[in-house]
């Protein structure tokens, strides 16, 4: 527009304006920043070339339009002259005339040829005619590969005609008035753009499953559509299919008498019928070996398939006995692991008695405390000279208030001068305090507060820990003996962070029965090594990555020894891989013998 509008911040604007494509010109429109943002904002918009971070002064100004300038000419140039720019003439040494590019023209460059007058627009490395299809004729000796447009022209140098795309979409021969005919070499197929898949819905007549030609049957050459374009291209196919089914045929027919033909005249599926014998056979070849094959035999196996039902039917008893066998054996395995794990419960159990057994609580010195009757005896001393004290005190106030009734003034005067109040403060002063002496009150306090300092004998809270120092091992550390009951939630954990849920350790209402006791996720686990789990028992049960079994013998430095060792998951594993071999040869076998074979071979390894 011709007058500017203001914006929210009072700014004269006028539109156009720059940042319209370049986003970074939006604010830069009142300074050289918006002449270099309007030329970006120009090559944004036609796709021309990268912006850039051109400075904001004339030289930044010069530089972009520089390059804008560079950026609308390049690819835009009309070229003129009787070969495109870039080409290359290349004449062979026996006279021939061909060429290459030497650089592929740019996108939408043009050339004008001088020779025929026509403008030519570059895309994709190749120039195209500006006014439809009547461009350069193609000349060779092979359908032109790319997809021709109405009018276009090919030179069959082979045939030596003249082809044009009509929009039937096929090439049509070019003739003179004079031509009467067309021989089958130049005669186009009529029906070719029908050939396509539809089943003979409308245009299309062949079949959806008509096959490609990497598909198309081993015993019929290739038949590719796209090179059938004359009649000559489908009769030079007919010819060789006939040539192919004749060679397949050949050896393929049935041969009659009472020798079989020469094997050099055979293919597999050759048939023979021996007038000797009355007999048909099919040549078999797998490779490795050829022969003979009767089409039908007149021997009874009703005696070998009775012999091998009945091979099987005991077999099949064997191997269902030595199934029951393993799977008595896995019973027996799952009992010991029941009876494994009670005992090793029941041993831990036992531990743990004998640690809260060995538990030694220390005898609590209290010789550093005043006793009841130490502070009674100190309290009677103490109250026996003040009473002393006290009767001296009174006798002698006494006397002198007799003297001083029994004086007149210059005795008391005399009296005076002898004792002084300050006389008196002083031994007032000197009269021991009572007030600090501690009382029958504070020492219960005391007695008190020793209880309660250490461990009540009817509970508490302790922090900190015990350390026991058993002296007599036959002792428990704690023990929760004296009647059942005591052991009832002898041990509380809380086993889940987070949760409110306890475990406790103790017995039950179960006649015998110590137990761990929880109602939630609790993870009863051996960790080695304070991360290695080796056994753990939750409400779905016990879990171990491995297990052992063997007898036991004496410890070593090493720990545990076991005698006899089996394992357990190794040979769990064993059995499950013979188990799906055994399923397998089941499935495949194909006969007793074979059956029993492959069996043999998987508990060999059992």
């Amino acid at each position: 527009m011709n007058t500017p509008t203001y914006d929210s911040e009072g700014l004269q604007t006028w539109k156009p304006q720059p940042g319209e494509y370049y986003k970074f010109g939006l604010k830069q429109r009142e300074s050289y920043g918006g002449i270099v943002a309007a030329l970006n904002d120009v090559k944004a918009a036609s796709s021309c070339g990268i912006n850039k971070a051109y400075p904001h002064n004339f030289a930044g100004i010069i530089a972009a339009i520089e390059d804008l300038a560079n950026c609308l000419s390049s690819g835009n140039n009309i070229d003129i002259g009787p070969y495109p720019p870039g080409w290359e003439i290349i004449i062979d040494i026996d006279g021939t005339i061909n060429g290459n590019w030497t650089e592929l023209p740019p996108d939408g460059n043009l050339w004008f040829d001088t020779r025929q007058g026509r403008l030519f627009v570059s895309i994709d490395g190749q120039y195209w005619q500006t006014n439809g299809g009547d461009g350069l004729a193609y000349v060779n000796d092979s359908v032109p590969p790319q997809q021709a447009v109405i009018g276009s022209t090919w030179y069959d140098t082979y045939n030596k005609l003249m082809y044009v795309w009509t929009d039937q979409g096929l090439w049509e021969a070019v003739k003179g008035a004079e031509d009467v005919a067309q021989t089958t070499a130049t005669l186009p197929l009529a029906f070719k753009q029908r050939l396509t898949k539809g089943g003979g819905n409308g245009a299309s007549i062949l079949p959806d499953d008509f096959p490609s030609a990497e598909d198309w049957p081993d015993i019929l050459p290739p038949f590719d559509l796209p090179d059938q374009n004359v009649q000559a291209d489908y009769n030079e196919w007919l010819l060789w299919s006939l040539l192919r089914v004749g060679e397949a045929t050949e050896y393929n027919t049935i041969n009659f008498g009472p020798n079989p033909p020469p094997e050099d005249q055979l293919q597999p599926g050759s048939m023979w019928y021996d007038t000797n014998a009355l007999e048909l056979s099919v040549w078999y070849s797998d490779g490795d070996s050829n022969q003979w094959v009767p089409t039908s035999v007149s021997y009874q196996y009703d005696e070998q398939l009775a012999r091998m039902e009945a091979q099987i039917v005991n077999e099949t008893a064997e191997r269902t006995q030595e199934i029951q066998q393993t799977k008595a054996s896995i019973s027996s395995l799952s009992h010991t692991l029941t009876e494994l794990v009670e005992d090793l419960d029941s041993t831990l159990r036992i531990e743990i008695i004998e640690a809260v057994e060995n538990i030694d609580i220390p005898d609590i010195d209290l010789q550093p405390y005043s006793t009841v009757q130490a502070l009674t005896t100190t309290r009677s001393e103490l109250e026996a000279k003040i009473a002393e004290f006290k009767g001296h005190l009174e006798a002698e106030l006494l006397l002198v208030k007799d003297n001083l009734s029994a004086v007149d003034t210059d005795l008391i005067n005399t009296i005076n001068s002898k004792v002084t109040p300050e006389q008196l403060a002083a031994v007032s002063a000197a009269i021991p305090d009572i007030s600090q002496l501690i009382t029958e009150a504070a020492i219960d306090n005391k007695i008190a507060g020793i209880t309660n300092a250490f461990l009540p004998r009817t509970g508490g809270v302790l922090n900190g820990r015990f350390e026991l120092h058993k002296d007599d091992i036959g002792l428990a550390g704690l023990d929760f003996s004296r009647q059942a009951s005591d052991g009832r939630h002898a041990l509380m954990l809380k086993a889940i962070r987070g949760s409110d849920k306890n475990v406790s350790f103790g017995t039950t209402e179960t006649d015998g029965e110590v137990a761990f006791t929880f109602d939630g996720n609790e993870d009863f686990s051996w960790i080695f090594n304070d991360n290695e789990k080796v056994f753990s028992v939750d409400r779905n049960g016990p879990a171990a990555e491995n297990f052992y079994i063997g007898t036991f013998g004496d410890n070593g430095i090493n720990g545990r020894s076991l005698h006899n060792k089996i394992d357990v998951r190794d040979r769990l594993e064993t059995y499950q891989t013979a188990f799906e071999q055994m399923r397998q040869g089941v499935s495949n076998a194909t006969d007793f013998d074979e059956l029993k074979a492959t069996l043999l071979t998987v508990l060999a390894s059992v």
